[in-house]
């Protein structure tokens, strides 16, 4: 975000790219060697089912999964498929280390990923087909909002389908905005149930930049910046003043 809180309502950021034409060449074995390279930052891995669908490669007996590449408390995950390279941070225990230190942990091992791919494969990276950046907020009950009928104090251009009968239970509300010829802005708001305190209702709302098409390596971090700026003043924008002067807590800069 453009202004940082002490205590932002984060609960996962992504930033990530994904190519134009997945790496043909790349195997699970390769991404074993690049894991073995990072695992002392990443000691843990899994494997998930590939998003966007599977992606086969010359003589794959099985479709090559998406792999998690996961820090020893778990915030920081690594995703690698052949079609994408993202990390995700993770709300656990610690405080939002913002943006900045995120983007250049991400930067690290993309540029260590491109190099162990060109070393190893003998290939030159495929073009960038999106890039994304993408902050996912989750709001549990406090002072400023308690279930679905306080959602206007945090996002108070927000306003429910009146069918005339009943009370509002659950809704899942998205749009999208052309902020430029390569970004745009997607919002997402809903209700759901907290996965760790059942029965607590959490609204949560995302904030996702994508665009970059095309870009070159020397031009993703200007273009993360700039993303960085669209989803800061987007959060500003969507929600509330009150909240965010007396709940999240602005940081004076």
């Amino acid at each position: 975000m453009s202004r940082k809180f002490k205590n932002p309502p984060i609960n996962e950021l992504v930033i990530g790219v994904y190519f134009a034409e997945p790496i043909g060449g790349l195997r699970s074995e390769h991404v074993g060697v690049f894991w073995s390279s990072v695992s002392s930052k990443y000691p843990k891995i899994e494997q998930k089912d590939p998003f966007g669908g599977f992606f086969p490669g010359p003589g794959d007996v099985f479709p090559m999964p998406r792999f998690w590449l996961i820090s020893e408390d778990e915030t920081f995950l690594l995703q690698i498929q052949r079609n994408a390279f993202l990390l995700n941070w993770r709300k656990r225990d610690g405080a939002y280390p913002h943006f900045d230190s995120i983007k250049a942990e991400f930067l690290t091992q993309f540029n260590q990923f491109c190099r162990f791919i060109q070393s190893t494969l003998q290939v030159t990276m495929p073009i960038i087909g999106a890039c994304e950046l993408q902050y996912i907020n989750a709001v549990e009950p406090n002072e400023y909002w308690q279930d679905v009928r306080d959602t206007g104090n945090v996002i108070p251009s927000f306003s429910q389908l009146d069918v005339g009968m009943g009370q509002l239970l659950h809704f899942n509300y998205n749009t999208i905005f052309r902020v430029d010829d390569d970004l745009s802005m997607s919002v997402g708001v809903r209700n759901l149930q907290s996965v760790a305190n059942p029965n607590t209702p959490v609204l949560v709302f995302e904030i996702k930049a994508d665009g970059g098409k095309n870009i070159t390596l020397d031009g993703l971090e200007t273009w993360f910046n700039r993303a960085h700026d669209a989803t800061g003043e987007t959060f500003l924008n969507l929600t509330g003043k009150t909240i965010q002067q007396k709940f999240w807590a602005p940081v004076e800069q």
